[in-house]
């Protein structure tokens, strides 16, 4: 996700024209349900619609119903009595009072407050337009359309400072923080990835680590991992930065939204759920694994803070509860290229060794014998295979997507390439107790394509071509490091 895409889902607003607010949750969602193991292909049930406890998807829906009846940034014109009547209910359920509205909406170019700007220049017009404005009272715990504002504080029992309205804007922030990371970071090459400026930037949004065992996470299906710890975290995230994957592949922001932006929130104030349409551009050759994504951010408590990450195999919204994401072409696309393709395969995780594991972090004897071990390697582990965690256990696959990780810490990842030595922390990974590991979650193996297209086939080959000349491996160029010093 990029700034692109926060903007999207924030249904944002510019002066008194409407931008892109489309796809935003319906008004009358129900709770979303908790991210769990979806290896097991069932079909959504209905879930009982609930009310929530503030009008957060409720604005969001109101500005989702004002965008095609009132003035877009495309078309500047004055209001009509369309738009005053959507209006009209936007103020009936007090969405000007909302600090997550004001949040998503922000400052315009000049520093001006978009909301102030939207419900000033609104309540001038439409009285012109014989559409008479209420003014909504910012302190009543129930609107004038009759559902809960969130000025009250009934999130985590009733214990929390702020209201629950409140704790929407700061957490919604905090989405929208991690998604800016994505833009800071991602894009095209910039020769090499600050790893102090990475872990400084998930301060900002994370939960901080606990010697409890309470400390944040990211979980991906299809044994991609559940990767604890920020460190950790910052670490497996990193795969999808050009610098770190040598332009392998990145992620882009599809170009019409309409209908995949997506925002909502938990009536619990729990979860905040984000969706968007990306594609991966691998190899600057081919656009693969185009679709809707999700992200669920779990909150602990009171803190507005990150304390989970889940990446859902079917949507965990309640507008499009059971809708597909496109992980399982991503996860296809990640196959193809990790173990067909000479250019960021075999080849590819044993020029990181080479370059990166050196001295007591060495695993084979040169570069020839790491390839060696490599082609014996199966491409997925048998042990794996029937629970549709394809990138764990001892596999080829697995090798690789950690290979990514080398440059971070070369102490740790290195062992995690090799043949099954405990890194620095005693463990060992790629091995197949990771397939009966229930923290580490499956996916459905007939939802992916392990033969690649004659498209993608042509892509890797031309890559390779220019990567793996005859006569051996290229060794370079090769980044002399990944990680800013």
């Amino acid at each position: 996700m990029n700034r692109k895409l926060s903007s999207t889902l924030a249904c944002g607003l510019a002066g008194l024209v409407l931008s892109a607010a489309v796809g935003c949750a319906a008004a009358d969602e129900p709770a979303a349900k908790t991210p769990t193991d979806t290896s097991a292909e069932t079909d959504a049930s209905a879930e009982t619609v609930t009310e929530p406890a503030t009008n957060s998807n409720l604005c969001l829906a109101d500005l989702g119903a004002m965008q095609p009846v009132c003035p877009t940034a495309a078309s500047p014109t004055a209001p009509s009595a369309k738009c005053c009547q959507a209006f009209v209910k936007f103020q009936n359920d007090a969405c000007s009072c909302s600090p997550l509205v004001r949040s998503v909406m922000g400052v315009g170019a000049q520093g001006q407050d978009q909301l102030d700007t939207l419900v000033n220049g609104l309540n001038a017009f439409c009285p012109a337009l014989k559409v008479p404005v209420p003014t909504p009272d910012c302190a009543a715990a129930v609107t004038a359309s009759g559902v809960n504002s969130g000025a009250a504080k009934t999130y985590n029992g009733g214990s929390c400072a702020q209201s629950d309205a409140k704790i929407d804007a700061l957490r919604f922030k905090s989405a929208a923080g991690f998604a800016a990371w994505f833009d800071k970071f991602g894009g095209a090459a910039k020769g090499c990835v600050n790893y102090d400026a990475l872990l400084a930037e998930f301060a900002v949004v994370l939960d901080p680590d606990s010697a409890d065992g309470k400390t944040p996470y990211v979980a991906v299906p299809y044994g991609i991992g559940r990767y604890k710890t920020m460190k950790n975290m910052v670490e497996y995230l990193a795969i999808i930065l050009p610098d770190i994957n040598r332009n392998a592949w990145h992620l882009t922001v599809a170009s019409d939204q309409t209908a995949d932006s997506m925002l909502h929130f938990a009536p619990d104030g729990s979860s905040v759920i984000t969706g968007s349409r990306l594609s991966v551009r691998s190899l600057d050759c081919l656009t693969t694994a185009d679709g809707y994504y999700e992200m669920v951010f779990g909150f602990a408590g009171c803190n507005t803070t990150i304390r989970s990450i889940d990446i859902p195999l079917v949507s965990q919204a309640p507008s499009q509860l059971g809708k597909a994401t496109a992980v399982p072409e991503m996860v296809s696309s990640f196959y193809h290229f990790g173990t067909l393709s000479s250019t960021v395969g075999i080849a590819d995780i044993c020029a990181y060794h080479e370059q990166f594991c050196t001295g007591p972090n060495k695993q084979f004897d040169g570069y020839d014998k790491c390839v060696a071990f490599m082609k014996e390697l199966p491409k997925i582990s048998p042990s794996c295979e029937s629970s549709g965690k394809i990138l764990g256990g001892n596999s080829l696959l697995c090798r690789f997507k950690h290979h990514f990780m080398i440059p971070f810490e070369p102490k740790a990842h290195c062992f995690h390439i090799g043949p099954g030595h405990k890194d620095m922390d005693d463990k060992v990974k790629c091995i197949d107790d990771e397939c009966a590991d229930p923290q580490v979650l499956g996916g459905p193996m007939k939802a992916l394509t392990l033969v690649p297209s004659g498209e993608a086939a042509k892509c890797m080959a031309t890559a390779d071509a220019v990567v793996m000349p005859a006569g051996g491996p290229a060794l370079t160029p090769w980044p002399s490091a990944n990680i800013c010093k």
